[in-house]
Order: C-alpha cells, then structure tokens, then sequence
C-alpha cells in the first residue's frame, strides 16, 4: 500500500534510440480520495521539445506524440482503467479502457484536470490534485501506473515505473506496479 507521500522513480525503457540524461522523479499520495502527484524532470533539459504554453488548457487528443506525462489508474482485481495525459502546454485528457487497449472512450465525467507546470532551466516540475470520488468508489483499491513520454533533440524517450513488455507499452498492466488505497 501507498504511504503518505510515497516517491518514485521512472526508468527510461532500455532499448529504445537512447536515454537522454535526464531524471524524473517524484512522490504520490492519496488522501480523503484526492490523489496527488508530482512529477520532476532535472538534467539536461537544452534539447528538450517542449509544447508552447496553451491558455486556457484545452482538453486534446495524441498528446502523447510529444512530451507528456501519464498516468494510468485501475480498480485493483478489475479490466477497465483510465488513461490521463498531461502537457506540459496545459492542455490534457482522460480516457476510459474497458480492457486492455479496449473500449477507449473519452471519460466524460471530467471536465478539467488540475495541474500545474513549472518550468524553470533546470528543472521541469508538474503537480496534480485529482478528486477520484467521480471515478472510483472511496472503498476501491487502486492500481497506478506513472509515466512519461519526452521529445528530445527530436527523439521520443519513454519513462515509466516499470517496463514489462520488449517494447514501450504503458497500458500493459504489469507496468501499473503502485497499489493505493485510502490512508487511515
């Protein structure tokens, strides 16, 4: 189970065009149903390709194309899941999954998603408080999957917690390897 502000660290999948030297780090809670995350990307930032800044953020499609951080949550022992993406322009989406890359559709009972980008030349840093009450029932035990895509100098690094498959696959859900539930 998820402690009080539990940090992670995303590992670049290995046999894709390269790591850039970077480093994404950060911690996730879950409390009172809100979930918090906050990712943080230090190294050599120079290269990185990143969305102009959007306002107001807008929810959009592929955002994953380019950098984006992810995040996948799941019902503990059930198929279905959802897909959160989140730009470093502002902009996001969420998705609903039946099962495994089955019955995507535009989860609806979102209307916005609240984060915030900082970006400084040294550090790129994203925090998000979510309110899971519309999405799970306090009672569920969560499966979570935290990931990144990065464009850099061109090129797509893929980050994740954990990399089960021989290729990038951040649906797979060997790879949503955080369990969380409420904390007492």
């Amino acid at each position: 189970m998820l402690h009080r502000h539990q940090p992670f660290s995303l590992l670049c999948f290995p046999h894709g065009p390269g790591c850039p030297q970077l480093e994404i780090k950060g911690e996730i809670s879950l409390q009172a149903h809100t979930l918090t995350l906050d990712y943080r990307l230090t190294g050599d930032l120079a290269g990185l390709d990143l969305p102009p800044a959007n306002h107001p953020p807008q929810r959009r499609d592929e955002l994953w194309r380019h950098s984006c951080f992810e995040l996948f949550i799941a019902a503990s022992g059930q198929p279905g899941y959802h897909e959160f993406n989140l730009s470093p322009s502002g902009n996001w989406n969420c998705y609903r999954f039946s099962g495994y890359r089955q019955g995507m559709q535009s989860e609806t009972a979102l209307a916005a998603l609240p984060f915030t980008i900082t970006n400084t030349a040294d550090q790129l840093e994203l925090q998000l408080s979510l309110d899971l009450s519309q999405l799970y029932p306090a009672s569920d035990s969560l499966d979570i999957g935290i990931t990144a895509v990065v464009q850099q100098n061109d090129r797509l690094s893929y980050w994740a917690l954990a990399h089960p498959g021989k290729q990038p696959d951040f649906h797979h859900r060997h790879s949503f390897v955080l369990t969380v539930g409420e904390e007492e």
